[in-house]
Order: structure tokens, then sequence, then C-alpha cells
């Protein structure tokens, strides 16, 4: 899919569109893992919506258990559902 513009767009610079491939390197896959000529990829396609439910509410019995506190990954991102908090509280992940 064609990486988003950043939400942050009037204060961010755009990344190279046109690079063969950007990083971060590491050691998997580029094809997966980075973004090549402005396109990204997605793991959303590997959970359905009720797993990621099911996770979530794994996830938060135990917080509640073993934990007195909770944090957020990030409160809004442009591609994953998952890792948004606003967009998972929507779903019915998190509530």
């Amino acid at each position: 899919m064609t990486c988003p513009t950043s939400y942050l767009a009037k204060e961010a610079v755009d990344f190279d569109r046109t690079a063969e491939v950007l990083g971060p390197f590491g050691s998997g896959d580029p094809q997966y893992y980075n973004i090549m000529k402005g396109m990204c990829t997605s793991d959303s396609a590997k959970f359905t919506d009720d797993d990621v439910k099911e996770i979530a509410k794994c996830a938060l019995t135990s917080y509640n258990a073993h934990v007195q506190g909770h944090f957020l990954w990030a409160g809004h991102v442009e591609i994953e559902p998952r890792w948004d908090f606003i967009q998972a509280y929507d779903k019915g992940w998190l509530n």
C-alpha cells in the first residue's frame, strides 16, 4: 500500500518516496519490513478483528491483575489500527 502522509504534514518533512529502500535495517526481509519506493506494508491481515480484541482482552486482564497502571504505544498511527488507541477503542478492542 502507498505509505500515508504524516498527520503532522504541516510540521513534518516527508520522506523520499522515490528511494529504492528506506530503513531501519535489520535481519528481517526488507521487502516486508522496509519502505520501498514509497510503499508500506501492513500486518493487519494476519489477525482478524476478533483475534485482536481477544489479545487486547487478555493483555488488559493481565495488566489489571499485575500492573498498577497502563500505557499506550501510540495515541494515533497511520497504518496499523491495533497500535492506534483511538481506532482500537472505536473498534471495541479496548472497551
